[in-house]
């Protein structure tokens, strides 16, 4: 996917591009096939930062991002078909960001019975998706985006200004989250071992409450009743699984 895609962006974007190919071509013709063709070039970079775990956000054409071409400087038509492709990228990026936000480790109860090493790893993932986003949006393609809009005053920049004050929130508190929660993970990794002594499991469960405790009372974001109750149910889940496990060692069953 990385291969074809490097390739789409460095060869067959510039062959088409270049106005020798595009000889017999009418300018309706020319202009949809591009169009169509860097529709599929975002729908790409998507897509590769979806197999990397990542939000990609993915930049319009270069030619629409260029600066020069502001209020006065082009023709009316030419400005508000720039608009209109620039407003319709911060489209894209406002649905990819919401979608990052709205995520809750909750959901993760939707896929079965998960144990408390998928809370940590939703913090982590969370942390690292918000800070690539927070990134992204100090690029300088993007700045271009936002200030050619602005001074065309879009009503896309206001909100997508809250929307990026939203990032930073909850890319702080992911960041803060992951901080705290990192003190739990040799308790965990002790809890969900298949070979730990069903006995000891009691010192275990201690070892974790006493972290949880110190979490709630220090971490700036980890002290709600919605956020210990998630972990909770989830450290329920890996005593249901060390059940089993401790019977079959009590008989001698392998």
């Amino acid at each position: 996917m990385d291969l074809i895609n490097s390739y789409c962006h460095s060869v067959y974007l510039s062959v088409l591009m270049n106005p020798a190919n595009q000889r017999g071509w009418s300018d309706l013709i020319t202009r949809d096939l591009l169009d169509k063709f860097h529709g599929f070039l975002a729908s790409l970079h998507v897509t590769v930062g979806l197999r990397q775990g990542q939000t990609l956000l993915p930049l319009p054409p270069r030619e629409a991002v260029q600066e020069g071409a502001g209020p006065g400087k082009a023709s009316a038509s030419s400005s508000k078909d720039r608009v209109h492709v620039l407003e319709g990228a911060v489209i894209t990026w406002t649905k990819q960001v919401r979608y990052v936000l709205k995520q809750e480790p909750e959901h993760v109860f939707r896929e079965g019975s998960p144990q408390p090493d998928a809370e940590l790893q939703f913090w982590r993932s969370r942390a690292n998706n918000l800070n690539s986003i927070h990134m992204q949006l100090q690029m300088e393609g993007v700045k271009r985006v936002l200030r050619f809009l602005d001074a065309n005053k879009s009503t896309y920049v206001a909100p997508f200004a809250r929307l990026q004050k939203e990032v930073e929130d909850g890319r702080e508190e992911a960041n803060d989250n992951v901080k705290f929660l990192k003190a739990l993970e040799p308790h965990v990794d002790a809890l969900l071992s298949e070979t730990q002594d069903f006995e000891v499991l009691e010192q275990v469960f201690d070892d974790v409450f006493h972290v949880l405790l110190l979490v709630w009372r220090h971490s700036k974001y980890y002290n709600s009743l919605a956020r210990l109750a998630v972990i909770v149910r989830q450290i329920c889940n890996s005593l249901i699984a060390q059940v089993p496990l401790g019977l079959c060692a009590s008989h001698g069953i392998a």
